[in-house]
């Protein structure tokens, strides 16, 4: 399989203003989750699009770049109403965004261990593995999900609202982001696939050699593919994401 982007990639300060005007749309099937629209597309044929050609766009390369090199601490932030587009969970009744919106650890954590897809999070499994997407989100944030003796996850009433209100918040968690991470101008390294096995929102820098090691893994398996080489690309990829 031959390498899809250039290594390294320039992105330019004006394909970052541009990335930053990108906006949330929030996906109401199954457990819902936040996707992220260029600015000027409509949510609907965007997604219908994405996969059409098979070489990165710009908005593929502009989000990798932004997932695995832009940072953002915990904090307090403004929020830019206009980066929110449709309906929200987290503004019930169709409430005005905040104008500022604390972004925590938590948030942070969910936005990095979602699954994204394409610039978006799997609404089916936004966080991986339970059919029980608030204990996933306790399970993401390393916290105690009890089994009852039939071996479903059990939280209280008032466990399971705190962590339904974290995974909608996560929308205007990536509100801030768009407007707050900090990427200068640069060259950068990115997953030689693109978002095809690999996509996701760091919010810290990924460590330069765990980068390496997925390039060499990806064409380790383009040499010679195997289970072996296979299995190789698919942790050092993993490891992209902790």
């Amino acid at each position: 399989m031959a390498a899809v982007f250039p290594d390294p990639v320039r992105i330019s300060a004006e394909e970052i203003a541009r990335f930053r005007r990108t906006r949330v749309f929030w996906l109401e099937d199954e457990a819902g989750a936040p996707a992220l629209v260029p600015d000027g597309a409509q949510p609907d044929r965007h997604f219908e699009a994405l996969g059409d050609s098979g070489s990165p766009g710009d908005f593929e390369r502009l989000f990798l770049a932004f997932g695995f090199h832009a940072t953002l601490q915990a904090g307090d932030f403004p929020l830019d109403p206009d980066r929110l587009i449709g309906r929200h969970p987290a503004l019930p009744g169709g409430a005005a965004p905040p104008l500022r919106f604390r972004v925590t650890d938590d948030h942070r954590t969910l936005i990095r261990l979602a699954w994204w897809k394409q610039g978006f999070v799997d609404p089916k499994y936004p966080y991986g593995n339970y059919h029980h997407t608030e204990a996933d989100v306790a399970g993401r944030l390393g916290h105690v999900v009890p089994l009852d003796d039939t071996g479903t996850f059990t939280l209280s009433p008032q466990r399971e609202t705190h962590y339904r209100r974290l995974h909608h918040e996560t929308a205007l968690a990536l509100a801030v982001v768009l407007t707050e991470a900090q990427l200068a101008p640069g060259t950068y390294r990115l997953p030689i696939d693109g978002w095809r096995s690999v996509s996701a929102v760091r919010l810290s820098p990924v460590d330069p050699a765990a980068l390496l090691a997925y390039n060499a893994a990806w064409a380790a398996h383009a040499v010679a593919p195997s289970q072996p080489t296979w299995s190789l690309m698919y942790r050092a990829g993993e490891a992209l994401r902790v």
